[in-house]
């Protein structure tokens, strides 16, 4: 199967884009321009084309252009049977995604379609400081992939009314056995492809871990919030949320689940939440170039690629080590003030100059 690539791209009233159009080939681009010109929007505006929303995580009424009613972001993917995607907002009629001319009914229709791999250097500090910022990673690659969604979303709305009961203060555990056995089915299979996936990524962060920053030893693991089980993990989760009930009515919230999870990481034998920034970033990094390939082997093509100021803070070493990993595999979109200092890798990217803005 030959890759995706974004061929095509225009946008209307989105952020500082009043109206734009860029052209880009299969190998990606080399984004420069000064701070506030735009180059992180427009990464984040293809991030709409993989998953209809921001990965930045931005509301879709916060990425409008100030004094207008909605945006549009118009895409043609080239690469094996080429198609159009169309992501229109606007304020009194909400979101529309077409692909080519037919309207998708529902958000995950149009995951697999165009996927892509992103990093920020904001996502750095949520690694540091947040169990939610950690679940995060897990949570937006799997959501690209088939199933995953479907399940968080059920059980995202089972949890809600779990919650709501025991914020009265007076529920039985008889008004809450509905939603335990919705809550223990659906969160059990988003804590089985999570652990999956982790488990599959930890040879795959020490090799990468290892040629961006050496011999330094890393450990991840999945830390899930329930007590282990030997049996059925559906049965073990309602057991747990049995012997939690007196936790939680004192709490009023649902004490234990996969929205309490953990990705557990160390470095040197430290804690990723005492590690330096330095270490925090490179195992973003090593993350990252994983999240192409568990892509890249399961549907074998590469994800669409989008680094935002990736080289900042890099010395020369892991930097070109880093460039020679991220450029040509797929289409690799780069972001960066100024050419100067670049890997040589990525200087060899179409540049793509924007103005102020």
């Amino acid at each position: 199967m030959g890759d995706v690539f974004l061929e095509v791209l225009e946008l209307r009233h989105f952020r500082n884009y009043p109206r734009a159009k860029f052209i880009f080939g299969s190998e990606g681009a080399l984004i420069v321009g000064r701070n506030g010109s735009g180059k992180s929007n427009l990464l984040e505006s293809i991030s709409f084309l993989a998953i209809g929303k921001s990965l930045r995580g931005a509301l879709d009424l916060e990425v409008v252009q100030e004094g207008t009613a909605g945006f549009g972001i118009y895409a043609k993917l080239g690469g094996e049977g080429g198609f159009r995607i169309s992501v229109v907002y606007e304020r009194h009629r909400g979101k529309r995604i077409w692909v080519d001319d037919h309207p998708l009914q529902r958000m995950s229709q149009l995951f697999g379609k165009f996927q892509v791999v992103s990093f920020s250097p904001e996502e750095v500090y949520l690694l540091l400081r947040s169990p939610a910022g950690r679940r995060r990673l897990l949570d937006m690659l799997l959501s690209q992939t088939g199933g995953y969604l479907w399940h968080w979303q059920r059980y995202k709305r089972a949890l809600s009314h779990r919650n709501r009961l025991l914020s009265q203060g007076t529920t039985t555990r008889r008004e809450l056995r509905p939603w335990d056995v919705q809550v223990a089915q659906f969160g059990s299979e988003i804590m089985r492809k999570r652990r999956e996936l982790v488990d599959w990524m930890q040879d795959k962060i020490r090799t990468f871990y290892g040629l961006l920053c050496g011999d330094e030893d890393i450990a991840v693991s999945y830390s899930p919030s329930l007590p282990p089980t030997d049996g059925d993990l559906p049965e073990g989760f309602l057991e747990s949320l049995r012997g939690t009930w007196e936790q939680e009515r004192r709490f009023r919230h649902t004490m234990i689940g996969p929205h309490r999870d953990d990705l557990q990481v160390t470095i040197g034998g430290r804690d990723l939440r005492t590690a330096s920034q330095g270490q925090a970033k490179s195992f973003l990094l090593a993350w990252k170039l994983g999240e192409a390939l568990f892509f890249y082997e399961r549907g074998g093509s590469y994800p669409a690629l989008l680094m935002d100021e990736v080289f900042s803070d890099l010395d020369t070493g892991r930097a070109e080590a880093m460039a020679r990993l991220l450029v040509g595999k797929g289409q690799c979109f780069v972001t960066a003030i100024s050419e100067d200092s670049l890997p040589t890798p990525v200087r060899g990217l179409p540049v793509v100059h924007l103005g102020g803005g």
